[in-house]
């Protein structure tokens, strides 16, 4: 094993290392010491399913997909077997369907579902409600809480896009209820264009969509120099917007304030899925490589239709985030200090 007793001269400013040499630290700094991997999926096998009865298997899990047909057995097994290499330190794995014992009391056991190196959260859990990610959102949220920093990775069949918007949703805080505007034109400008702004009832039936939430939500921490002039200059995803408030010949000096407004009445609607609590959110990519970033955990995102290994997919975005090298070292160090104890102190 490589020493890391000089760690500085050997990898050196981020701007000047090579893009393997970069990996090469990333992963060891966060990847190699994953030990512990726990599946939460209410489609895979799990050891309850093995040891009950027949008939309670029937009744209880018969519609666990991953027994469906050869294709679906294989990508179950494909994930196992990813922990289970012959060849290399085998992972301790565990793996939780979400669904036992279910309901209430799988809420009370999410402390034990945190208690692991690598989190594999899949996104719908309620077999009940299609496409609804609640759950799923909650344990991430309660991750992110606890006193340790925790990886997790968001592997799905659902739509990536919709479902990393979802995540990143329910781990933002209401941040626009202030935001009420006192000038009475801005007010009634956006009373009178409520629904050309915010749409009925869907996310993306009006001018602001999720995805113009999260930028905006970005853009407020410089304040007016990053929100205004992206909102002026038609910027993704403000786009719609800034053609709207055009075409209604609103006035420019008027428009971030109208914005934030309008943002105000989306975030209403929204506030369901938001957190009731700070979570540490601090950075996010909407990238073709997706992850958040909180204080205490990182997510990165993949979906079920994409071939490749998990692993290999937190990597990736870990490399999209791209840490200090300082941070990789230390993070390295601790690693190193956990698993050799006072040898290395």
């Amino acid at each position: 094993r490589r020493s890391i007793s000089h760690p500085v001269p050997r990898y050196g400013d981020r701007r000047h290392m090579t893009h393997d040499a970069y990996r090469l630290l990333i992963d060891e700094a966060f990847i190699t010491p994953i030990r512990s991997v726990l599946i939460v999926d209410d489609d895979y096998p799990t050891l309850s399913d093995t040891l009950c009865e027949p008939e309670e298997r029937e009744r209880r899990y018969a519609t666990k997909r991953w027994n469906e047909s050869t294709k679906a057995r294989a990508d179950v097994r494909s994930v196992i077997e990813e922990f289970r290499k012959p060849d290399a330190v085998p992972f301790l794995l565990d793996i939780h369907d979400a669904a036992s014992p279910g309901g209430e009391e799988d809420e009370a056991q999410i402390d034990e579902l945190q208690q692991t190196d690598l989190l594999v959260l899949d996104y719908e859990l309620d077999r009940a409600k299609p496409d609804d990610g609640a759950m799923a959102v909650r344990i991430a949220r309660h991750a992110l809480l606890n006193q340790h920093f925790n990886i997790l990775l968001v592997h799905t069949q659902n739509d990536i896009e919709d479902v990393f918007h979802e995540f990143l949703l329910g781990l933002m805080s209401p941040y626009f209820g202030n935001a009420a505007s006192t000038d009475p034109d801005v007010e009634a400008f956006v009373n009178e264009n409520e629904t050309a702004l915010i749409g009925v009832s869907s996310d993306d039936d009006g001018a602001i969509t999720v995805p113009l939430y999260a930028e905006a939500r970005r853009l407020e921490r410089g304040g007016e120099a990053d929100f205004r002039p992206a909102l002026q200059r038609g910027d993704a995803p403000f786009v719609a917007l800034h053609e709207f408030f055009e075409s209604k010949g609103l006035d420019r000096s008027k428009w971030l304030d109208t914005a934030r407004d309008a943002l105000r009445l989306f975030e209403e609607r929204l506030a369901d899925r938001l957190s009731p609590e700070e979570t540490g959110l601090l950075d996010w990519s909407a990238g073709p490589v997706k992850f958040v970033r909180a204080a205490r955990g990182f997510l990165a995102f993949k979906s079920k239709l994409d071939e490749g290994k998990l692993l290999d997919a937190v990597s990736d975005a870990l490399a999209t985030w791209r840490p200090l090298t300082s941070r990789l070292i230390l993070t390295k160090l601790r690693a190193e200090m956990n698993k050799r104890g006072i040898e290395v102190q």
